[in-house]
């Protein structure tokens, strides 16, 4: 893996991708046992830590928060593909917050240049059912799919399903495209009415179809109304991700950072409260 994330990294360059410093094969500590060599790697520094945290920690986002991210994931994606590679590992774990809030993908280690693979790797609950199937599989629509669980997740701190099989109740609605049951089956689990918008619900739809050759590519998603709405200024999201993270270490109580937030009244997306947080991923969905 180690030679894996350095040849990746090596050949790409782009803001919203974490940067390679410099690595060894070959470095000498200089306690322990000199003589003894071993593997490093020095990496750019990200300082506001994994989005999954913000998530589990202080709630979902707005709509237009998780477009304003998912927007920078996408452009990270597109130039992985440019260079001929596939990441095959996306996740929100996988993904960092740097000093302006901006998002940073990490961790290369299963990146691939191979246009179809059958090996299974990656983490469960984001894995395409083709993966799971364990046959060939095309490598970027298994990340985009990847990427429709990363943001589903943003917006509704909940993983859409356990696995994408038809043994896990809410994959099994996809499967049979019964869209009513699945919304219905989350609202149920909230104890509430999900107030996502149907242009979201769609997009996420195409993304996560069974048949791979039917599921939306790069194109298809940039193409897509969801996509093209309002996203925040990047002051906006500096000063709510500022509060998120002074919530998360205790500086601030819940009550003063949602009235730090309202919700615009031409805004019908609603953030959440912080009273559940969502499964690492390979749990299943509470």
């Amino acid at each position: 893996m180690f030679e894996n994330e350095v040849k990746a990294l090596s050949q790409v360059d782009h803001p919203n991708i974490c940067k390679l410093i410099e690595h060894s094969e070959n470095a000498r500590a200089a306690s322990e046992d000199p003589e003894q060599p071993f593997y490093y790697l020095a990496l750019e520094y990200i300082e506001n830590g994994e989005v999954f945290d913000y998530i589990a920690k202080t709630g979902s986002f707005k709509e237009s928060t998780a477009r304003y991210y998912f927007h920078q994931l996408l452009s990270a994606i597109e130039h992985i593909n440019e260079k001929g590679l596939s990441h095959r590992d996306l996740k929100l774990d996988n993904i960092m917050l740097d000093s302006k809030f901006n998002l940073k993908l990490a961790d290369f280690g299963f990146a691939t240049s191979k246009e179809y693979c059958l090996n299974t790797l990656g983490t469960l609950s984001y894995m395409a059912p083709e993966i799971l199937a364990r046959i060939p599989y095309n490598t970027k629509s298994a990340d985009l799919f990847a990427a429709a669980v990363i943001l589903f997740v943003m917006v509704t701190q909940r993983f859409p399903f356990g696995k994408a099989d038809p043994t896990d109740e809410l994959y099994a609605y996809i499967i049979m495209k019964d869209w009513e049951r699945f919304w219905d089956a989350h609202a149920k689990a909230e104890q509430k009415i999900l107030t996502l918008s149907d242009k979201f619900k769609d997009l996420f739809a195409k993304l996560v179809i069974v048949n791979p050759d039917e599921r939306f590519d790069l194109q298809g998603i940039k193409d897509h109304p969801w996509y093209n709405g309002k996203i925040p200024r990047n002051g906006e999201i500096i000063k709510n991700f500022a509060n998120r993270k002074l919530l998360m270490e205790g500086k601030l109580k819940l009550e003063e950072f949602e009235s730090l937030s309202p919700v615009r009244s031409e805004d019908s997306e609603t953030t959440k409260s912080t009273s559940k947080k969502p499964c690492r991923a390979n749990e299943s969905p509470s």
